[in-house]
């Protein structure tokens, strides 16, 4: 699902790095909540 996007992805690395960050801290805020 969130990594299915970066598949598609066709920027520079450092863009790509940044939107894997986000969709880490993203998942990480998910997985809090769900505790």
């Amino acid at each position: 699902t969130t990594f299915k996007a970066l598949r598609r992805v066709s920027l520079d690395p450092s863009r790509i790095t940044q939107i894997a960050a986000a969709a880490l801290v993203l998942l990480q805020l998910e997985y809090d909540r769900t505790i």
